[in-house]
């Protein structure tokens, strides 16, 4: 009988190769000499989902579920497997069993509302996108769900200038490759002590070197 170290770092090697039928054996050994070998049973739920073998799927959430307990990310995942079966009010009822345990994971009122929305109940999708939003907003992914159903306003997007203000500002030379006509940012601390940035560029190009010049634009990315 194989260890299971051995067993994990053979399915890596063969993770590299196309021999998925003996990836799928070693996967198989692998949760039968450790049961709370959870990659592996994911591995084969993915297979038998892929070959529509739904009791073997149904035994290897149920499996999982066991194994994790209250965990959200497992959660998470054992509702994307029920809503991939077709099971979409099994999927939003461990969701919501998830954030009985968990009321403060912005993580599970997200994946409810993508959830809802997909089955066109746009309503309780808003609620469950604010109730997150609540929780985490600075997450412009959020906003962005929330933006598809509803149209929502940013705070700090109300210093920003319209496009007609913008076009006042032109003028007709400047001696320079390009006239910077707006360069605002906007930071913005919320209660959770998290924060977001807006920021609004908008300039005027004057010839070729200009134009070069704003071919490209850097955009710092600073993980909410």
């Amino acid at each position: 009988e194989r260890a299971p170290s051995s067993l994990r770092a053979l399915l890596t090697s063969l993770g590299y190769t196309d021999r998925e039928a003996e990836a799928e054996k070693v996967q198989a050994e692998l949760v039968a000499a450790k049961f709370d070998e959870i990659s592996a049973r994911k591995g084969l739920i993915a297979r038998a989902l892929f070959r529509g073998e739904r009791e073997r799927v149904e035994e290897g959430i149920r499996a999982i579920s066991a194994i994790s307990g209250a965990r959200t990310s497992e959660a998470l995942y054992i509702a994307a497997v029920l809503e991939a079966l077709g099971e979409e009010e099994a999927a939003l009822q461990t969701l919501e069993a998830a954030r009985g345990l968990a009321p403060d994971e912005p993580a599970i009122y997200r994946a409810e509302g993508k959830l809802l929305q997909r089955l066109d109940r746009d309503e309780e999708a808003k609620e469950r996108y604010r109730a997150a939003l609540a929780l985490r907003p600075q997450d412009a992914g959020l906003r962005e769900l929330l933006g598809q159903i509803e149209q929502i306003e940013r705070p700090d997007e109300a210093y920003a200038q319209t496009a007609e203000a913008l076009l006042e500002r032109r003028v007709e030379a400047s001696g320079y490759p390009t006239t910077i006509l707006q360069d605002l940012t906007v930071q913005t601390v919320y209660e959770n002590g998290l924060g977001s940035t807006f920021h609004q560029l908008a300039g005027q190009i004057h010839n070729e070197e200009g134009a070069r010049s704003f071919r490209a634009y850097p955009i710092v990315y600073t993980p909410g």
